[in-house]
Protein backbone atom coordinates (compact mmCIF):
# COMPACT_ATOMS: atom_id res chain seq x y z
CA UNK A 1 0.00 0.00 0.00
CA UNK A 2 1.23 3.48 -0.84
CA UNK A 3 2.47 5.55 2.09
CA UNK A 4 0.44 8.46 0.69
CA UNK A 5 -2.78 6.60 1.51
CA UNK A 6 -1.86 6.56 5.19
CA UNK A 7 -1.85 10.36 5.21
CA UNK A 8 -5.53 10.35 4.24
CA UNK A 9 -7.10 7.13 5.47
CA UNK A 10 -6.50 6.71 9.18
CA UNK A 11 -8.15 4.54 11.79
CA UNK A 12 -11.63 5.66 10.77
CA UNK A 13 -13.23 6.85 7.53
CA UNK A 14 -16.53 6.48 5.71
CA UNK A 15 -17.69 6.61 2.12
CA UNK A 16 -18.76 4.41 -0.77
CA UNK A 17 -17.53 2.38 -3.73
CA UNK A 18 -16.89 5.06 -6.34
CA UNK A 19 -16.13 3.09 -9.52
CA UNK A 20 -15.46 -0.50 -10.59
CA UNK A 21 -13.33 -1.68 -13.53
CA UNK A 22 -12.18 -5.01 -14.93
CA UNK A 23 -9.01 -5.16 -12.84
CA UNK A 24 -9.45 -2.53 -10.11
CA UNK A 25 -11.90 -0.41 -8.16
CA UNK A 26 -11.98 2.93 -6.32
CA UNK A 27 -13.49 3.72 -2.94
CA UNK A 28 -14.25 7.32 -1.94
CA UNK A 29 -13.37 7.75 1.75
CA UNK A 30 -13.98 11.16 3.31
CA UNK A 31 -13.06 12.88 0.04
CA UNK A 32 -10.02 10.70 -0.70
CA UNK A 33 -10.20 8.34 -3.69
CA UNK A 34 -8.62 5.02 -2.66
CA UNK A 35 -7.61 2.69 -5.51
CA UNK A 36 -7.38 -1.10 -5.14
CA UNK A 37 -5.54 -2.91 -7.93
CA UNK A 38 -3.77 -6.10 -8.97
CA UNK A 39 -0.42 -6.95 -7.37
CA UNK A 40 0.92 -7.89 -10.81
CA UNK A 41 0.65 -4.24 -11.85
CA UNK A 42 2.60 -1.17 -10.67
CA UNK A 43 1.30 0.37 -7.45
CA UNK A 44 -0.81 3.53 -7.58
CA UNK A 45 0.30 6.30 -5.25
CA UNK A 46 -3.38 6.59 -4.28
CA UNK A 47 -3.93 2.97 -3.43
CA UNK A 48 -3.01 -0.59 -2.62
CA UNK A 49 -2.46 -3.79 -4.60
CA UNK A 50 -3.72 -7.23 -3.63
CA UNK A 51 -3.24 -10.75 -4.98
CA UNK A 52 -5.19 -11.53 -8.19
CA UNK A 53 -7.46 -14.13 -6.57
CA UNK A 54 -8.32 -11.81 -3.68
CA UNK A 55 -9.01 -8.96 -6.09
CA UNK A 56 -11.24 -11.18 -8.26
CA UNK A 57 -13.30 -12.12 -5.21
CA UNK A 58 -13.77 -8.45 -4.28
CA UNK A 59 -14.61 -7.41 -7.85
CA UNK A 60 -17.27 -10.12 -8.04
CA UNK A 61 -19.14 -8.37 -5.23
CA UNK A 62 -18.16 -4.74 -5.80
CA UNK A 63 -20.86 -2.38 -7.03
CA UNK A 64 -20.69 1.39 -7.43
CA UNK A 65 -22.52 3.04 -4.56
CA UNK A 66 -21.98 0.27 -1.99
CA UNK A 67 -21.43 1.76 1.47
CA UNK A 68 -17.87 1.58 2.79
CA UNK A 69 -16.19 2.35 6.10
CA UNK A 70 -12.72 2.04 7.58
CA UNK A 71 -12.51 1.10 11.24
CA UNK A 72 -9.24 0.20 12.96
CA UNK A 73 -7.50 0.09 9.57
CA UNK A 74 -9.98 -2.45 8.13
CA UNK A 75 -11.99 -1.51 5.04
CA UNK A 76 -15.53 -2.91 5.16
CA UNK A 77 -17.88 -2.77 2.21
CA UNK A 78 -21.60 -3.45 2.61
CA UNK A 79 -23.42 -5.02 -0.32
CA UNK A 80 -26.72 -6.86 -0.84
CA UNK A 81 -25.12 -10.16 0.23
CA UNK A 82 -23.60 -8.83 3.44
CA UNK A 83 -20.14 -7.48 4.20
CA UNK A 84 -16.64 -8.08 2.88
CA UNK A 85 -13.36 -6.75 4.23
CA UNK A 86 -9.83 -5.73 3.32
CA UNK A 87 -7.36 -5.43 6.19
CA UNK A 88 -5.30 -2.37 5.30
CA UNK A 89 -3.08 -2.86 8.31
CA UNK A 90 -1.87 -6.19 6.90
CA UNK A 91 -0.66 -4.63 3.64
CA UNK A 92 3.01 -3.77 3.23
CA UNK A 93 3.63 -0.03 3.11
CA UNK A 94 5.67 1.34 0.19
CA UNK A 95 6.93 4.90 -0.09
CA UNK A 96 5.94 6.50 -3.39
CA UNK A 97 7.37 9.92 -2.62
CA UNK A 98 9.15 11.39 -5.63
CA UNK A 99 10.38 14.48 -3.79
CA UNK A 100 14.02 13.35 -3.79
CA UNK A 101 16.41 15.47 -5.89
CA UNK A 102 18.52 13.68 -8.52
CA UNK A 103 21.95 14.91 -9.70
CA UNK A 104 21.79 17.12 -12.79
CA UNK A 105 24.05 14.90 -14.90
CA UNK A 106 21.88 11.89 -14.26
CA UNK A 107 18.73 13.84 -15.09
CA UNK A 108 20.34 14.72 -18.44
CA UNK A 109 20.75 11.03 -19.21
CA UNK A 110 17.12 10.41 -18.30
CA UNK A 111 15.96 13.34 -20.46
CA UNK A 112 17.81 11.85 -23.42
CA UNK A 113 16.17 8.47 -22.92
CA UNK A 114 12.67 9.96 -22.74
CA UNK A 115 13.28 12.28 -25.72
CA UNK A 116 14.32 9.29 -27.84
CA UNK A 117 10.81 7.83 -27.49
CA UNK A 118 9.23 10.61 -29.57
CA UNK A 119 6.33 10.88 -27.14
CA UNK A 120 5.36 14.32 -28.46
CA UNK A 121 3.95 12.51 -31.51
CA UNK A 122 2.01 9.99 -29.40
CA UNK A 123 0.01 12.20 -27.04
CA UNK A 124 -3.76 12.52 -27.02
CA UNK A 125 -3.88 16.31 -27.46
CA UNK A 126 -3.83 18.43 -30.60
CA UNK A 127 -0.49 20.24 -30.85
CA UNK A 128 -1.99 23.56 -31.90
CA UNK A 129 -0.61 27.06 -31.37
CA UNK A 130 -2.07 27.48 -27.88
CA UNK A 131 -0.77 24.09 -26.75
CA UNK A 132 2.70 24.92 -28.09
CA UNK A 133 2.67 28.25 -26.25
CA UNK A 134 1.82 26.49 -22.97
CA UNK A 135 4.61 23.94 -23.50
CA UNK A 136 7.16 26.68 -24.19
CA UNK A 137 6.19 28.40 -20.95
CA UNK A 138 6.51 25.16 -18.96
CA UNK A 139 9.94 24.47 -20.47
CA UNK A 140 11.36 27.73 -19.10
CA UNK A 141 13.93 27.28 -16.31
CA UNK A 142 11.81 29.22 -13.83
CA UNK A 143 8.22 29.56 -15.05
CA UNK A 144 6.34 32.22 -13.13
CA UNK A 145 3.23 31.37 -11.14
CA UNK A 146 1.23 33.19 -13.81
CA UNK A 147 2.80 30.91 -16.44
CA UNK A 148 1.90 27.89 -14.33
CA UNK A 149 -1.67 29.08 -13.73
CA UNK A 150 -2.23 29.59 -17.44
CA UNK A 151 -0.77 26.15 -18.19
CA UNK A 152 -2.85 24.42 -15.55
CA UNK A 153 -5.93 26.34 -16.66
CA UNK A 154 -5.41 25.20 -20.24
CA UNK A 155 -4.49 21.56 -19.56
CA UNK A 156 -6.79 20.75 -16.63
CA UNK A 157 -9.51 18.34 -17.78
CA UNK A 158 -8.50 18.70 -21.44
CA UNK A 159 -9.16 15.57 -23.46
CA UNK A 160 -11.46 12.55 -23.08
CA UNK A 161 -11.22 9.57 -20.77
CA UNK A 162 -10.89 8.60 -17.13
CA UNK A 163 -7.69 10.66 -16.88
CA UNK A 164 -7.79 13.35 -19.59
CA UNK A 165 -4.55 13.81 -21.52
CA UNK A 166 -3.98 17.33 -20.20
CA UNK A 167 -4.08 16.06 -16.62
CA UNK A 168 -1.60 13.29 -17.43
CA UNK A 169 0.76 15.91 -18.87
CA UNK A 170 0.50 17.91 -15.64
CA UNK A 171 1.15 14.86 -13.45
CA UNK A 172 4.26 13.95 -15.45
CA UNK A 173 5.48 17.54 -15.38
CA UNK A 174 5.05 17.75 -11.62
CA UNK A 175 6.90 14.48 -11.08
CA UNK A 176 9.89 15.80 -13.04
CA UNK A 177 9.93 19.12 -11.19
CA UNK A 178 10.18 17.32 -7.85
CA UNK A 179 13.38 15.64 -9.03
CA UNK A 180 15.23 18.95 -8.81
CA UNK A 181 13.61 20.11 -5.60
CA UNK A 182 11.86 22.92 -7.48
CA UNK A 183 8.20 21.94 -7.56
CA UNK A 184 6.85 24.24 -4.86
CA UNK A 185 5.31 26.85 -7.17
CA UNK A 186 3.74 24.19 -9.40
CA UNK A 187 2.39 22.36 -6.35
CA UNK A 188 0.87 25.56 -4.97
CA UNK A 189 -0.85 26.35 -8.27
CA UNK A 190 -2.29 22.82 -8.56
CA UNK A 191 -3.59 22.90 -4.98
CA UNK A 192 -5.37 26.17 -5.75
CA UNK A 193 -6.76 24.97 -9.11
CA UNK A 194 -10.47 24.18 -9.65
CA UNK A 195 -10.00 20.41 -9.73
CA UNK A 196 -13.77 19.94 -10.00
CA UNK A 197 -13.27 20.69 -13.70
CA UNK A 198 -11.73 17.26 -14.27
CA UNK A 199 -12.56 13.68 -13.30
CA UNK A 200 -12.35 12.46 -9.72
CA UNK A 201 -9.59 10.03 -10.69
CA UNK A 202 -7.47 12.72 -12.33
CA UNK A 203 -8.04 15.09 -9.43
CA UNK A 204 -6.73 12.46 -7.00
CA UNK A 205 -3.47 12.07 -8.95
CA UNK A 206 -3.02 15.83 -9.32
CA UNK A 207 -3.49 16.26 -5.57
CA UNK A 208 -0.92 13.51 -4.99
CA UNK A 209 1.75 14.98 -7.27
CA UNK A 210 1.18 18.40 -5.69
CA UNK A 211 2.29 16.77 -2.44
CA UNK A 212 5.30 15.01 -3.93
CA UNK A 213 3.87 11.56 -4.66
CA UNK A 214 3.70 9.66 -7.95
CA UNK A 215 2.87 6.18 -9.19
CA UNK A 216 5.40 3.38 -8.80
CA UNK A 217 6.63 3.62 -12.40
CA UNK A 218 7.81 7.21 -11.98
CA UNK A 219 9.35 6.49 -8.59
CA UNK A 220 11.31 3.54 -9.97
CA UNK A 221 12.47 5.69 -12.88
CA UNK A 222 13.67 8.38 -10.48
CA UNK A 223 15.46 5.86 -8.25
CA UNK A 224 17.13 4.27 -11.27
CA UNK A 225 18.31 7.68 -12.51
CA UNK A 226 19.68 8.54 -9.07
CA UNK A 227 21.73 5.34 -9.10
CA UNK A 228 23.00 6.00 -12.63
CA UNK A 229 21.61 2.65 -13.82
CA UNK A 230 20.77 3.86 -17.33
CA UNK A 231 20.49 0.34 -18.70
CA UNK A 232 17.13 -0.03 -16.95
CA UNK A 233 15.60 3.05 -18.59
CA UNK A 234 14.17 1.30 -21.70
CA UNK A 235 12.21 -1.32 -19.76
CA UNK A 236 10.88 1.16 -17.20
CA UNK A 237 9.86 3.64 -19.89
CA UNK A 238 8.16 0.90 -21.91
CA UNK A 239 6.11 -0.04 -18.83
CA UNK A 240 5.01 3.56 -18.42
CA UNK A 241 4.08 3.84 -22.09
CA UNK A 242 1.72 0.88 -21.75
CA UNK A 243 -0.52 2.71 -19.29
CA UNK A 244 -3.96 3.43 -20.76
CA UNK A 245 -4.66 4.38 -24.36
CA UNK A 246 -2.46 7.51 -24.44
CA UNK A 247 -2.08 8.17 -20.70
CA UNK A 248 1.42 6.72 -20.51
CA UNK A 249 2.72 8.82 -23.38
CA UNK A 250 0.84 11.90 -22.17
CA UNK A 251 2.48 11.58 -18.76
CA UNK A 252 5.93 10.98 -20.23
CA UNK A 253 5.55 14.03 -22.46
CA UNK A 254 4.85 16.14 -19.38
CA UNK A 255 7.79 14.46 -17.65
CA UNK A 256 10.03 15.36 -20.60
CA UNK A 257 8.88 18.99 -20.53
CA UNK A 258 9.58 19.10 -16.79
CA UNK A 259 13.07 17.63 -17.24
CA UNK A 260 13.85 20.20 -19.93
CA UNK A 261 12.74 22.97 -17.59
CA UNK A 262 14.98 21.64 -14.84
CA UNK A 263 18.01 21.20 -17.10
CA UNK A 264 17.73 24.70 -18.54
CA UNK A 265 17.92 26.20 -15.07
Amino acid sequence: MSSYVLEHVGERASGYVHSVFATSFNVALDGFLFHVGDSRHPLSCCGANVAPDRLAAMLARCRSGDRAIVKRRVLRVYDVAGTWELDLGALEEQSLSIASPVARGRLAALEGAVAALGVEDLIGLARDARFSKVVRALERPDPTEDDLRRAVGFLLGRGPGLTPSGDDVLVGYGAARWLCGGAEAFARVVREAPLWRTTDVSASYLEAVARGFANQGYCELAQTAALGDEGRFPALLADLQRVGHTSGNDGLFGFLVGLRSVLRG
